[in-house]
């Protein structure tokens, strides 16, 4: 906890968020739900935020790392304390399909608003393009008035 703690403290002053971020919050989630898996297991939906924003924030490689990192950390809780029934293994069955897709998901938006911006930048440059275009003929004929 202490670890944590003083590494989330330093990175405070960090701008950019990085990778060591995320896999201490879902490091620390995990050691959270260890402490006491049968009353805390339904706190699995914690793990979605660092996913969610692994996947927004980083390289789709580094996002699937945080990705499998939370699987295996929860799966290692889950064998632990020996949830091995057929209501367990659908809640770990459900549990690891939203942790893979609250990581597509956080990618695809940064995916599509990466392609709105693009677009986005050539509207603005069409409008430059244009606006200079109009400049352009304005003075032309400002000058052929004369």
């Amino acid at each position: 906890m202490f670890i944590y703690t003083a590494v989330s403290f330093v990175t405070l002053f960090i701008k950019k968020a990085s990778i060591i971020d995320t896999i201490l919050d879902v490091t620390f989630i995990s050691a959270f739900i260890f402490t006491d898996f049968d009353k805390l297991k339904y706190f699995s939906l914690l793990y979605l935020f660092p996913l969610f924003f692994s996947g927004f924030t980083f390289e789709s490689r580094q996002a699937y790392s945080v990705l499998i990192l939370a699987i295996f950390e929860y799966s290692f809780l889950f064998f632990m304390y020996s949830e091995q029934h057929s209501s367990g293994y659908l809640h770990l069955i459900l549990n690891l399909f939203a942790f893979w897709i609250i990581t597509f998901a956080g990618l695809r938006l940064k995916k599509d608003l990466q392609i709105q911006q693009a677009y986005i930048n050539r509207l603005e440059e069409e409008k430059n393009r244009q606006k200079f275009i109009k400049n352009f003929i304005e003075s032309v004929q400002n000058l052929l008035m004369k």
